[in-house]
């Protein structure tokens, strides 16, 4: 992983004592546009960093999927009591339009018996949906997780 960090200025200063750079922005892809370094808070003697990030959201499609678990399953298995063989039985000698066959067949009866949804993350807001990549989400558990470990110390 390659980090950089994007602070090059001091962020304390205690009265006449050298300033210190302490807080460190590290990003592994360049999305920070500006960081403005403004007037410390009350009596804090530590910076305030104001950092400006350009990121990129994209509208994720609710893919409308089978809601298992309100299935009508009952039906389902007395739907699926055919003669499995007579509707296999023209294509004996090709498997690839028996498989086709079974799989719109059994298709088509969960679609009867099996209600749609959009797919379960549909109910957070559209527009700003999990903007962040999964590998930065990771990164942000693991380290919450070591900062749960250091509190217990």
């Amino acid at each position: 992983m390659n980090v950089e960090n994007n602070n090059y200025r001091p962020t304390r200063a205690h009265g006449d004592d050298k300033p210190h750079i302490l807080d460190l922005v590290l990003i592994n892809e360049p999305f920070i546009d500006n960081i403005e370094f403004l007037a410390p808070l009350g009596k804090s003697d530590h910076s305030i960093l104001n950092i400006h990030c350009s990121t990129r959201t994209r509208k994720i499609d609710h893919v409308v999927k089978y809601n298992y678990s309100k299935g009508d399953y009952d039906s389902l298995r007395q739907s699926c009591r055919i003669n499995w063989e007579n509707g296999l039985n023209p294509f004996r000698n090709d498997i690839e339009n028996m498989w086709e066959y079974f799989k719109t067949k059994l298709g088509n009866i969960i679609s009867q018996f099996v209600p749609k949804t959009k797919s379960f993350n549909a109910f957070t807001k559209d527009a700003w949906k999990r903007p962040l990549n999964s590998s930065l989400l990771q990164k942000i558990s693991k380290k919450k997780s070591f900062m749960d470990i250091g509190q217990d110390i």
